[in-house]
């Protein structure tokens, strides 16, 4: 293949500072119309050569790992040649592809509405006709998401009543599953149902808003990010609550076992001796006490084959009465200001030190700060003045003790500086 300049052919779309906004606005309809008419010319282009041989002559898989090979994402070439296969089906919707006037991702969620309505109703050549109109009317004036949420709209609309549940109603089919990798974090998928996503999608939302810095600067987390947070906080709500099913006679929690000398670096355990969380395996020494700041503890004995001994008295490091007085308190996390419910509370003084379950040596961290602080060397010191302040590690270079959010008339010390 001879050299391709791209900057050759595009030339004729190059705009700059100092040109005309009606000129900027009339060459982004065109582009956008030129990307949605080289997307038609790509996917027939890309069934043609799979209906020639072109991937067993090439020796590759399929058009698609030809495709990838050649510098597309692997979700758009495996779109590009479902859409190229179903052209000739629907004329209708080829016709508006090769003019620009749909994008590759309108026309795949046209094709797939189309297959959703016709695996679930049997239809007439008329109904068919009506369904593309519709289907494509949709994707003029929404986006992909729409169309596929009317096809699906048309499907119960024209299906008999049934006796078992459609399948995107039917909660046999949910699945969830998760497991560790090398690196000891957790990755996994999930299944379905809409009502259940719907729920999932419903307690997620409040807790996923972007929440602004102490200064009003935008927040740094991803959409990712918050979703991830917010479904922690869902957890630990949950594992907070009263009414939680009980599981083996108690009520779930997370179990976190700390040898003797993990907690007193006293040494002399076997190698590879460290906390552990059940499920989860091996953590470090500072999410060990981040964890162990906000939780029943239990003493366990055990012998050199882990065997307990004896089993000490149960009881509630941070009982509900001293987080409403921190809460009453601090208010806010001490260092970014998040709620009190996305908060632990901390032992100022870790409780493995000695340090008294007691006002006076708690504060309110959000599960980041919290994290971030005893990873990072800082401590929390009670001022004069009853309140929390952060204490920076020996080796900063300023020992400022920073107040408290709410009690903060200076500018905090941000992510960004601290990291």
């Amino acid at each position: 293949m001879e050299h391709f300049d791209p900057d050759t052919v595009l030339a004729q779309f190059d705009v700059d500072e100092s040109t005309d906004l009606d000129a900027i606005c009339y060459t982004l309809a065109v582009l956008v119309r030129l990307s949605n008419a080289i997307d038609h010319r790509l996917a027939t282009v890309t069934a043609l050569g799979e209906r020639l041989g072109i991937p067993r002559r090439k020796g590759v898989k399929s058009m698609v790992k030809l495709l990838i090979e050649q510098g597309l994402a692997p979700h758009i070439a495996y779109r590009t040649l479902r859409d190229g296969q179903q052209f000739a089906d629907v004329p209708t919707v080829e016709a508006h592809a090769r003019d620009g006037a749909l994008s590759g991702e309108h026309v795949d969620a046209i094709f797939k509405g189309l297959r959703h309505i016709q695996a679930r109703v049997a239809l007439s050549e008329e109904d068919y006709e009506t369904c593309v109109s519709t289907l494509t009317s949709q994707a003029f004036t929404a986006n992909p998401r729409a169309v596929t949420d009317k096809a699906r709209a048309i499907a119960i609309s024209l299906a008999p009543e049934e006796s078992e549940p459609r399948v995107a109603e039917d909660r046999a089919l949910n699945e969830l599953s998760f497991s560790p990798g090398a690196d000891g974090r957790f990755t996994g998928e999930f299944d379905l149902d809409c009502v259940t996503a719907a729920r999932l999608h419903t307690a997620l939302d409040p807790l996923c808003a972007p929440v602004s810095g102490p200064d009003g600067e935008p927040d740094p987390r991803s959409a990712a990010k918050r979703r991830a947070d917010a479904f922690d906080q869902i957890i630990a709500s949950y594992l907070r609550h009263c009414d939680r099913p009980a599981q083996g006679g108690e009520k779930p929690n997370v179990l976190l076992m700390l040898p003797w000398n993990a907690v007193h670096h006293t040494g002399g355990g076997d190698f590879g001796e460290v906390a552990h969380l059940t499920w989860a395996g091996p953590v470090t020494a500072a999410t060990a006490a981040a964890l162990a700041c906000d939780c029943d503890v239990s003493r366990v004995v055990v012998d050199a084959e882990s065997v307990p001994l004896d089993v000490g008295r149960e009881h509630r490091v941070v009982p509900a009465s001293l987080r409403k007085a921190v809460i009453a308190r601090d208010m806010v996390c001490i260092r970014c200001g998040h709620p009190a419910s996305w908060c632990d509370v901390h032992h100022n003084v870790p409780w493995e030190s000695g340090g008294e379950t007691s006002l006076s040596n708690s504060s309110l961290l959000c599960r980041d700060d919290h994290t971030w602080l005893h990873q990072r060397g800082w401590t929390v010191v009670i001022g004069p003045d009853g309140h929390p302040c952060m204490k920076p590690p020996a080796d900063a270079e300023s020992q400022a003790l920073i107040p408290a959010f709410n009690r903060r008339q200076t500018r905090p010390l941000s992510r960004l500086e601290a990291a």
